[in-house]
């Protein structure tokens, strides 16, 4: 059984809007190390920065398999 396109877009669409904002929390952590630290672990920034590449990144991998798959049609 396919998977239906509009929802491998959803599933593409909801990791990179994911990625966005754990890559804007994470440079937010990062730039605001000072005032947020005690309150925020140091590797925060970091962690939410990583995992930030990583969604987006495989956003970019289900909208390359979409493209592919068309392809084959």
């Amino acid at each position: 059984m396919r998977i239906p396109n509009s929802f491998l877009k959803w599933v593409a669409s909801l990791f990179q809007n994911f990625g966005v904002g754990f890559f804007m929390l994470g440079l937010g952590t990062l730039l605001f190390q000072e005032s947020v630290n005690g309150v925020v672990p140091e590797f925060s920034g970091s962690l939410f920065m990583a995992l930030s590449w990583v969604l987006i990144i495989a956003s970019a991998l289900v909208e390359a398999w979409l493209v592919i798959r068309d392809k084959g049609k």
